[in-house]
């Protein structure tokens, strides 16, 4: 009992932390599709959450950086995690030249 409520106050620090953290925080799965994303994730994408959490890692980079995410999950791998210091993209959308 005292360690399921101990449990409890940890996901609860956890969940507090990363909902309202300044940074932006993506979980993803080992295919790299996210499957959690903060609150300022969400804000700095210009996603809604639905639309983030169907996305896959490579969706939030510029077309033709597949190298880099290639680079990067070695990193993963080697290191079990990677923390990015600085990264910057742009939700890139589709014109249809409609007005």
């Amino acid at each position: 009992m005292k360690a399921e409520h101990g449990r409890r106050v940890l996901a609860q620090r956890y969940e507090y932390l990363t909902r309202f953290a300044n940074d932006i925080i993506l979980v993803t799965d080992q295919s790299l599709r996210i499957v959690e994303a903060n609150d300022r994730a969400v804000a700095s994408y210009s996603y809604t959450r639905d639309e983030i959490l169907n996305l896959h890692l490579i969706d939030l980079y510029p077309p033709g950086s597949e190298q880099v995410l290639d680079t990067l999950m070695r990193h993963v791998e080697e290191e079990s995690g990677l923390i990015l210091k600085q990264c910057n993209s742009v939700r890139i959308k589709q014109l249809s030249g409609r007005g």
